[in-house]
């Protein structure tokens, strides 16, 4: 069934075949869906693509970040230079709040996120307020991290996402907007102050906000995108459903709920665990005849489902594409490396080594390995 925004889409690639069009989505994999989706339906990727906020910036900055010398880091580049200074400050006793442990990586992503957070509302080390915090000691202990990082990307000629935006945000202040494109932004992506400060600069008239259902007994976002004069193309609100998927809009407002009869857009099932919930959704596809390129699981938990999807995927021999990728340890490869490394920490435990040789994971070089005098099996 041909969801609203598809066919809304539809309706803009049609009028504006033969312009470029550019999709504003949270991430490349979102985008790859919405356009894959565009495409199952009938409609054409004609001079449509589907970018980022951030890769807009980048192409904007990229000449300034060559002539300057300036190297753009990675969310996970950014949390391993937290990680270093959270480390040197919690072993010189500068910290009073946080406290180390022998693994800081929830830690260390958190205080990440909400130095990312801070800068694109634009919150310097210098105006972060301690008033704000429930705590004296957690904000100065994050008003020092802060300062730190600030100063180490300087020091190191470094750059991240806030920063490339924030850039481009400057290098647009006197440059003509181009209205030979058209972008394209979804009313529900909720983007930062910063980036929303950006895009308004770079797509200035040629912004399409795409506005969708509203979705009831719930608030709408601080950062919606709802200019009514750029809505060309607003959703009709549906007060009357024709089919329970459609019901999905009251999930929030139970008490309202439209009444339909049961077309079987929706079935509900329960399993004693999520093996025995993997296994009955694909006996339902095979039953339904359904082709697994259209078909999508949506879990709550990646602890829970992740493991038994691949595993129920392997043993079928179904090719499937996990949108947050899968643990390094699924892999054979992955296993070897995982159970060398573990019989090296183990003080080179036989158990540990004979695991690996059992589970077909690591071959001797030759046959008659174990006659030689010094023992030095190749490793596949």
């Amino acid at each position: 069934m041909e969801n609203t925004l598809i066919s809304k889409l539809k309706l803009i690639s049609n009028k504006y075949k033969f312009i470029e069009k550019i999709l504003i989505v949270p991430s490349f994999y979102i985008g790859y869906q919405i356009l894959e989706s565009l495409a199952r339906y009938g409609a054409g990727w004609i001079n449509l693509k589907a970018v980022t906020a951030a890769s807009l910036a980048e192409e904007i900055t990229e000449e300034k970040l060559y002539k300057e010398k300036l190297d753009r880091i990675s969310t996970l580049e950014s949390n391993f230079l937290i990680d270093e200074i959270f480390t040197k400050l919690a072993e010189s006793g500068s910290l009073k709040y946080f406290k180390k442990h022998t693994i800081n990586t929830g830690i260390i992503s958190a205080i990440g996120s909400i130095i990312a957070e801070l800068k694109s509302s634009g919150i310097s080390p210098q105006t972060l307020k301690s008033k704000y915090f429930i705590g004296r000691d957690k904000a100065e202990d994050l008003k020092l991290i802060f300062l730190r990082y600030e100063a180490m990307l300087k020091e190191k000629k470094l750059v991240d996402s806030v920063d490339i935006i924030s850039a481009a945000c400057d290098l647009m202040k006197n440059k003509i907007v181009s209205e030979d494109k058209k972008y394209i932004v979804l009313s529900r992506y909720n983007v930062s102050e910063i980036e929303k400060k950006f895009l308004e600069k770079l797509c200035g008239k040629s912004l399409i906000i795409v506005e969708e259902e509203e979705i009831y007994g719930t608030e709408e976002p601080k950062n919606k995108w709802k200019e009514q004069d750029r809505n060309e193309y607003k959703f009709k609100d549906y007060t009357n459903t024709v089919s329970n998927v459609e019901r999905f809009r009251w999930l929030f407002d139970i008490e309202n709920l439209p009444v339909v009869s049961d077309d079987w857009t929706i079935e509900m099932f329960s399993s004693i665990n999520c093996q025995n919930e993997v296994q009955e959704i694909f006996r339902r596809l095979v039953a339904s005849k359904t082709l697994l390129d259209n078909a999508e699981i949506i879990y709550t938990s990646s602890m829970s489902y992740l493991n038994a999807i691949y595993k129920e995927c392997e043993k079928l021999g179904i090719y499937a594409t996990f949108s947050e990728g899968i643990p390094g340890d699924f892999s054979s490869v992955g296993k070897a490396l995982k159970g060398f490394i573990l019989w090296i920490k183990e003080d080179f435990g036989e158990v540990y080594l004979r695991k690996l040789l059992k589970n077909n994971l690591i071959k001797p070089k030759s046959q008659n390995w174990l006659g030689e005098k010094a023992i030095r099996p190749g490793f596949k």
